[in-house]
């Protein structure tokens, strides 16, 4: 099994050194988005920063290069800043393969120590703005990788190889390609030494399997689907717990919607993604978030989080909630906010895992009919029964200080 790792950074961490190590290690090749950015023209700058539609064309070229060495059953490791989230989702939505995202982290003074002693420009700077904003431009990039929670967070800090064998130990393991395979990857020149035999890879690890979820939008079809199933959903939640009657259940379900969706997907501030494995291909819940402002605050709140009950219990729904917290605090808010039911133990048990806490709550008490309270009684005989003169009579007898009356006169002697 073939895989692509993407290794992001700000300047100066060392990505270029780190990922040319990692491949080596890999027996795969490095990929530099900075040198497609150069080799094909594609800066084009907006405003401080390069700008997204360069980076989504640069990754047209990576792209052709990962697919080359991964059908020879080679890894790529593809590196650049990726400070644009959406330059990360886009490659490895087109990748189509197992693809683990890991962010060098390093403190600021090192990366401007490090990016002041490179010998020349950077790609990733302005060449209109000269060497001697080195450390500008690296304290603003560096700002924007920051910004964007991304991956698996790995220390430079340290060694070369110290920082390689720790990038090692969180990736699957991988076979080592032959000799053939190395030299026409590589364009008829071997890249791994001397002959070698194929060993098998094994099964992914629990842990790298976690890596290659994603979160992708949904299409406008998909998310007309989504709304239509969570108004059924909802309506028929609602008739099981008893808080709707059945017959208006879908009318209420969907007045409910509307209130929430005025514009349906198209609502401002909303939202929606479907949750995917990588690994897999396979679509295995959704989720629905908004982000709005309001009191003088931002904030984040998840709507609907649904993961498909066989793919339950394996982390999709941990994935999700850690991939919402990092998009909370990229928009400036400082909570995540969802509702939950009281009698859902297990997400109730969840969310306590992942650090939530209540913030309100509210209560009631089931109230019962007069009718229903009334004790009922035993139903008395009917006096035209036939059995119910014998037992008049037996009780009669059992009346204490009482004589049975007499039936005629010649009783009285």
């Amino acid at each position: 099994m073939s895989y692509c790792v993407v290794i992001r950074g700000p300047l100066g961490v060392g990505k270029t050194t780190i990922a040319d190590r990692l491949a080596d290690r890999l027996g795969g090749r490095s990929i530099s988005i900075d040198r497609i950015l150069k080799e094909h023209r594609l800066e084009a700058w907006d405003e401080d920063r390069i700008s997204l539609g360069s980076f989504l064309r640069a990754n047209d070229h990576a792209i052709r290069e990962a697919r080359t060495l991964l059908k020879r059953g080679m890894p790529a490791v593809i590196e650049g800043n990726f400070y644009w989230k959406e330059a990360i989702d886009d490659l490895v939505r087109r990748l189509a393969c197992p693809c683990f995202v890991r962010t060098l982290s390093a403190p600021l003074e090192l990366c401007i120590e490090r990016d002041r002693q490179r010998p020349k420009t950077h790609p990733g700077r302005d060449p209109r703005a000269g060497d001697s904003l080195g450390a500008e431009a690296a304290k603003e990039v560096y700002r924007m990788v920051a910004a964007v929670a991304a991956g698996r967070r790995v220390d430079a800090r340290g060694p070369v190889e110290t920082v390689v064998g720790r990038l090692r130990g969180s990736l699957p393991p991988h076979r080592t390609p032959t000799t053939r395979e190395a030299s026409e990857a590589v364009g008829g020149r071997s890249a791994i030494g001397p002959p070698g035999r194929a060993v098998p890879s094994g099964p992914i690890p629990a842990r790298a399997r976690r890596e290659t979820m994603r979160l992708e939008p949904m299409s406008a079809n998909e998310v007309r689907s989504s709304i239509a199933r969570g108004i059924v959903r909802s309506a028929r939640e609602n008739v099981a717990r008893g808080l709707w009657a059945r017959r208006v259940a879908l009318t209420t379900s969907r007045k409910e919607y509307a209130e929430l969706l005025p514009r349906g997907g198209a609502t401002a501030g909303f939202s929606f993604v479907k949750i995917m494995d990588g690994q897999r291909g396979k679509r295995v819940g959704e989720a629905w978030f908004s982000v709005a402002a309001k009191g003088g605050r931002t904030h984040f709140w998840i709507h609907w989080l649904f993961v498909e009950p066989r793919y339950r219990r394996r982390g999709y729904a941990r994935f999700v909630l850690r991939e919402m917290a990092a998009r909370a605090r990229a928009a400036g808010a400082d909570r995540l906010g969802l509702h939950v039911l009281a009698d859902n133990t297990p997400a109730r048990a969840l969310y306590a895992r992942m650090g939530f806490v209540p913030t309100s709550l509210r209560v009631a008490r089931m109230l019962e009919s007069p009718r229903s309270r009334r004790v009922p009684r035993a139903p008395r005989p009917s006096p035209r029964s036939p059995s119910a003169v014998p037992e008049r009579r037996k009780a009669r007898r059992r009346l204490p200080g009482r004589e049975t009356a007499p039936r005629s006169s010649s009783e009285l002697g």
